[in-house]
C-alpha cells in the first residue's frame, strides 16, 4: 500500500511540474504577442541550395 502512495505522489509531482512548465511557455508566448513580436518576422530566410537538392546548379545560385 505504501508503494502505491509513493508512486502516486511521484506521478502527481510530475503532472504538476508539467502543467507549470506548460503555463510558463504559454505565458512567454502571450507576452511576446502582447509586446508586438512575431516569430515569422524574426526568422531570416536564406535562399540556400545544397548540392543534394540541386546537383547541377552553379555555385552561389
Amino acid at each position: 500500500m505504501l508503494n502505491f502512495f509513493i508512486g502516486f505522489a511521484f506521478f502527481e509531482f510530475g503532472a504538476l511540474c508539467g502543467l507549470f512548465v506548460a503555463a510558463l511557455m504559454q505565458a512567454a508566448r502571450d507576452g511576446g504577442e502582447i509586446a508586438g513580436r512575431n516569430r515569422t518576422k524574426d526568422i531570416q530566410h536564406y535562399d540556400l541550395h545544397h548540392e543534394a537538392v540541386c546537383p547541377d546548379c552553379p555555385a552561389g545560385s
